[in-house]
């Protein structure tokens, strides 16, 4: 998770500074591999977080939290960008990523990867 939040980092960071087309687009796309790798990997953490009979709930807190940063972060983005300029926005939600991770070091608990025998092989053998 802290990965993909310091990813998230860089990239925003990449497109705060920088000033060629591809690079930048390049940046924007590596921010949304991120952020789609972060959105999947938090519905399994929040499954993993609690007992059994809450994990409803709590894939259910987190898609809603992913609900709500979808709908108003483009609304609030775009208020910041015009309040700073577009690449202090940018600026800003590196710096705020890179504190998320501090903050996610700090709160989080570490939870174990899938049980032994848990996951189910992509391509079964014959």
């Amino acid at each position: 998770m802290t990965g993909t939040l310091l990813g998230f980092a860089f990239c925003d960071a990449v497109t705060a500074l920088s000033s060629w087309y591809a690079l930048t687009f390049a940046a924007r796309l590596g921010a949304g591999v991120m952020g789609g790798t972060l959105w999947a990997m938090l519905v399994g953490y929040a499954a993993r977080m609690v007992p059994a009979e809450r994990r409803g709930r709590a894939i259910a807190i987190v898609l809603g939290g992913i609900t709500l940063s979808l709908s108003l972060g483009v609304p609030a983005g775009t208020a910041l960008a015009d309040a700073v300029g577009w690449r202090a926005a940018f600026g800003v939600l590196s710096v705020l990523a890179a504190l998320l991770v501090l903050w996610v070091r700090w709160r989080v608990p570490g939870l174990p990867g899938e049980p032994a025998g848990g996951r189910v092989p992509l391509r079964r053998g014959r």
